[in-house]
């Protein structure tokens, strides 16, 4: 019985694993669409950096409605990532970060 729940638990990541990454998807190929410059404000700034220690600049300028739309579609993507790096996937299978 032990081995019947942990092959659905495995299942179940799995199919959680394949949801995220097609709501990444979505939202990547959303923000694909766009086609002016836009910026990133400043709280996704600072989850990027978090996620890739890496510095980015934050700015605003141009159609705010439009950036709004863009970094709800960002934000909604770091969530994800950060939902896939808490799994810490590797080759030998899940082990959920403590």
């Amino acid at each position: 019985m032990l081995i019947k729940s942990k092959k659905i638990l495995e299942i179940d990541s799995i199919e959680n694993i394949i949801g995220t990454c097609n709501s990444i998807y979505m939202h990547l190929y959303i923000l694909d669409s766009f086609k002016e410059d836009i910026c990133t404000n400043k709280e996704n700034v600072m989850n990027l950096k978090a996620l890739y220690n890496r510095e980015i600049e934050a700015c605003s300028f141009g159609n705010k409605q439009i950036e709004d739309i863009y970094n709800y579609h960002l934000k909604n993507i770091i969530k994800d990532l950060n939902f896939l790096v808490s799994l810490n996937l590797n080759k030998d299978g899940l082990s959920k970060k403590a």
